[in-house]
């Protein structure tokens, strides 16, 4: 028989693992909405909030345009995919890395209309992350999971 004091514990453990696709469901959708946020607000909610650089030249026909916003490509492109053991976050958008880490490397392009030597480019993109780098870079992220982990938890225990 087993001890009385582990039965709460056996329970729990059982919980967890019945929960365990449904839990890891939420984890992703709590990430797609902290990207969607993120875009809202115009910055990253990381350590300290973000806000994300203007730009450098203003918009004459739509002055004030939210930033990365325009066709809202990129806000669109995220994908959550289940595993087992976790989610992924994906996207399909060639240039969301650039976005989100800043990109200041230097390359080299041919003119179209001359014939000649290439000219060195700088592709100095500021940086407007939107997605944690690291899975530790965002305690407001981390919080947000936590708390609707528990709260789904402790909603499927026996009161």
């Amino acid at each position: 028989m087993p001890n009385p004091f582990d039965i709460p514990l056996i329970q729990l453990a059982r919980t967890i693992v019945a929960l365990k696709p449904q839990l890891i469901d939420e984890m992703g959708v709590e990430a797609l909405q902290f990207i969607d946020d993120n875009f809202a607000m115009q910055g990253y909610q990381g350590r300290t909030f973000i806000k994300w650089a203007p730009r450098k030249k203003e918009d004459k026909k739509r002055p004030g345009r939210a930033i990365l916003v325009d066709t809202a490509t990129l806000r669109r492109s995220f994908i959550k995919t289940d595993h087992a053991t976790g989610t992924t976050i994906s996207t399909d958008v060639p240039y969301a890395r650039y976005h989100n880490e800043g990109d200041h490397s230097t390359g080299y392009s041919t003119p179209r209309r001359t014939f000649g030597t290439s000219r060195p480019f700088s592709r100095n993109l500021p940086q407007r992350q939107f997605l944690p780098i690291t899975p530790d870079d965002s305690p407001v992220l981390n919080q947000k999971i936590e708390t609707q982990l528990i709260n789904t938890i402790t909603a499927a225990l026996p009161h």
